[in-house]
């Protein structure tokens, strides 16, 4: 038994043997004092004082013996859960000494108790990061009795900087005064690291955004801009401040391009929404991102706004320099193709040359000569076998076929087209039926052949 509980419970004997002399002493007031101090002048009455006395004792025991078990419990469920609660917890006294640490205090910040506890002060933990200016701000506001809550940068015994959101609390006895402090923690390192990685990615997202030309707008699902571009304010003609929060269905431009529609599908449908339309005289080649949320619905979209007005001028040159090649060749009224020098496949044919047979991807040895491969025969060389070695233009004559499958004799004219690097990738190819003028030719060699007999007979 400890001291202070002997010295409790001989005071408490002496009180209630105390309280018996006095009920004795006012139900016989002719004893005396220490007649009735000794419980009177019968032995059973003395015994009785005693019975009584030691019931009062045993049963003062076990009711302070029960209360303090059940302190005792509730002590453990509150030291277990302080342990087990996953927050770092310390207490110091008014000096800031250290009396108590729980096991996240040890796991965090590398201390073990026994090294600390009654030794050292949090300023153990100080980074040496903070202006001291914080420091004097938490002493003064908690001595004057108030909680301190915010987020600080400490050092662990291994010299690492952690975030920790931190709440130090005054403890105060009956009289109202300090008597120490509990500090509650918890280790925010990582949430911070990934805060500052967040704020570093949307920093280049934006740069990134920025250095386009393009509008780029994003937007909640109900169609509220939440960010936009530099080129984008520019568009809608207003400030970044006074256009966030603004409803895009509320510009011309959104609602002329009907992309509520396709926002709405982009949302409905779960995908990705590309389309091209013109305002005024700009053509947009607009595309819709669904963002997802982490259950998987749309919660905001990514709309990207090219300007292609360009690029649709320079198609349409194209296509107006094509028209007019394509006029020119429909001109001739002999075959005219382009072959591609890898396949000897036809790329280009005038109507002319598509008269020969029926086209598609056919090579050319197969539209004008019925051959499975190109011409190897000395009498007919191909021209572009010819043209892969010298690069240069030539002239030849061959043998073709026509529709009916007649032979022809045609005097073929090729030509190189390089790319931008001096490559040869294609070769014109033009061929003029000569079958009649040789004909013809032949005809008059048999008439001079002819009349040579003749003179010489």
């Amino acid at each position: 038994m400890k001291n202070r509980e002997i010295l409790f419970y001989s005071a408490l004997t002496v009180t209630i043997w105390l309280i018996f002399t006095i009920l004795t002493a006012m139900t016989h007031p002719n004893l005396s004092f220490f007649e009735s101090l000794l419980a009177g002048r019968s032995v059973s009455h003395a015994v009785s004082r005693l019975l009584l006395t030691a019931v009062l004792l045993g049963l003062t025991a076990a009711i302070t013996r029960a209360i303090s078990k059940r302190h005792l419990e509730d002590y453990e469920k509150l030291k277990k859960a302080v342990d087990t609660s996953g927050e770092i917890i310390f207490i110091t006294d008014r000096e800031g000494i250290f009396t108590y640490v729980n096991p996240e205090f040890t796991r965090v910040y590398g201390f073990q108790p026994q090294h600390i506890l009654g030794k050292q002060t949090p300023r153990i933990l100080k980074s040496g990061v903070m202006e001291e200016e914080n420091y004097h701000k938490f002493w003064e506001h908690i001595l004057q009795k108030n909680v301190v809550e915010g987020e600080i940068v400490n050092q662990t015994k291994s010299g690492r900087l952690i975030d920790v959101q931190s709440s130090a609390n005054p403890i105060l006895n009956g009289k109202g005064d300090i008597t120490g402090f509990l500090c509650i923690q918890r280790d925010i390192t990582e949430r911070k690291t990934r805060e500052r990685e967040l704020i570093a990615s949307e920093k280049t997202a934006r740069a990134m955004l920025n250095a386009s030309e393009d509008p780029v707008y994003l937007i909640d699902a109900k169609g509220a801009l939440l960010s936009l571009n530099e080129a984008a304010v520019h568009a809608l003609g207003d400030s970044l401040d006074a256009l966030t929060h603004k409803s895009i269905y509320d510009f011309e431009f959104f609602r002329l391009t009907d992309q509520y529609q396709k926002i709405k599908t982009a949302i409905q449908e779960k995908r990705k929404i590309r389309y091209q339309e013109k305002s005024g005289d700009t053509f947009y080649d607009i595309t819709i991102y669904p963002i997802f949320d982490l259950k998987g619905g749309v919660s905001r979209l990514a709309i990207f706004n090219a300007d292609i007005s360009s690029q649709k001028a320079a198609e349409e040159t194209i296509r107006e320099q094509n028209r007019f090649l394509q006029s020119v060749i429909e001109a001739l009224d002999h075959p005219f193709f382009v072959i591609d020098v890898h396949d000897y496949t036809v790329k280009l044919a005038n109507s002319a040359a598509r008269g020969i047979r029926e086209m598609g991807r056919i090579p050319c040895y197969a539209l004008t000569h019925n051959l499975s491969e190109p011409c190897k025969s000395e009498t007919h060389v191909c021209p572009l076998n010819t043209m892969l070695k010298t690069h240069e233009p030539m002239i030849t004559e061959h043998i073709h076929y026509d529709k009916e499958g007649r032979k022809r004799e045609v005097e073929v004219h090729a030509y190189p087209i390089f790319d931008k690097d001096g490559k040869l990738i294609q070769m014109i190819e033009y061929t003029l039926d000569i079958t009649d003028r040789k004909q013809a030719f032949q005809e008059i060699e048999n008439l001079h052949e002819q009349l040579n007999r003749h003179n010489r007979d």
